[in-house]
């Protein structure tokens, strides 16, 4: 699921032993997908992870408050250099398990990102994610959804709707 669907860690809320950390570095090539970098390493390693379900933060933010996911196209470029950059890792590690996930790990990218664009460029990603991955129903969904809602933005402007 780290792989495919992105990371679903707090970064706020991660605990672990000291010794992972001397094994394991946040890499410095990027600032947004850091942590799901790293994570992705430590599970593909074979390091246990427990998700306790207690909350174990509380976050507030005002209406100032910017960050760095709020810059889209950051956002994008960093979510496939990720990617990218896990796969030469496992290849260099000999880690092999991980092969037939790729493609719909970038398939998956591909839609998530569509959604979020949506328009022309979105329905160009979707179809790259259904490139990638054929079988990839989220990638068919995301398309659908980006030509669904240009069909209605159509047939409102022709008084259709």
């Amino acid at each position: 699921m780290l792989y495919l669907e992105s990371n679903k860690i707090p970064n706020t809320t991660v605990m672990l032993r000291r010794e992972l950390l001397s094994r394991f570095r946040y890499p410095e090539w990027t600032r947004i997908g850091e942590d799901w970098f790293l994570f992705l390493q430590m599970a593909a390693s074979g390091v246990r992870m427990k998700a306790i379900r207690d909350c174990l933060v509380w976050q507030r933010r005002d209406g100032q408050t910017r960050s760095l996911v709020q810059d889209l196209d950051y956002r994008l470029t960093s979510e496939f250099e990720v990617l990218r950059r896990i796969r030469l890792w496992l290849e260099k590690m000999g880690i092999r398990e991980f092969d037939s996930l790729h493609r719909r790990a970038l398939s998956n990218a591909y839609a998530r990102q569509a959604r979020m664009i949506s328009r022309f460029r979105g329905l160009m990603l979707a179809m790259r994610g259904v490139g990638n991955d054929p079988l990839n129903r989220g990638a068919w969904s995301a398309a659908a959804e980006i030509l669904g809602r240009a069909g209605r933005r159509v047939a409102r402007k022709a008084g259709l709707a």
